[in-house]
């Protein structure tokens, strides 16, 4: 599950080297991560676990907008590839929109 989280995290441009001993970046303390990073850290563990059905509420809240295009790609692939559903709670009306195509 760590390497598949791993593929996740630098898929959407988060690499975090390791440090003080530390094997992985999943081994970091949580503290030291922005919000985006910890949001994409907590949905990169829940997607790697290979979930039937991800439950999302503003899942890219605090990224930009080329990490929050990213998410959403994996998420949709995710989707197609695991026969999955998603219910992805929104504000914004372009990621809506986006999910929805």
């Amino acid at each position: 599950m760590i390497q598949q989280t791993a593929s996740y995290i630098e898929k959407w441009g988060m690499k975090i080297p390791p440090e003080n001993g530390a094997d992985h970046p999943i081994d970091k303390e949580w503290k030291i991560l922005s919000g985006g990073e910890s949001q994409r850290m907590l949905l990169a563990i829940a997607m790697a676990s290979r979930p039937r059905v991800l439950l999302l509420d503003e899942a890219t809240s605090g990224l930009d907008s080329e990490s929050e295009r990213k998410v959403e790609k994996s998420v949709k692939d995710y989707v197609k590839t695991h026969n999955a559903a998603v219910l992805w709670v929104t504000h914004s009306d372009d990621i809506a929109e986006r999910m929805l195509k």
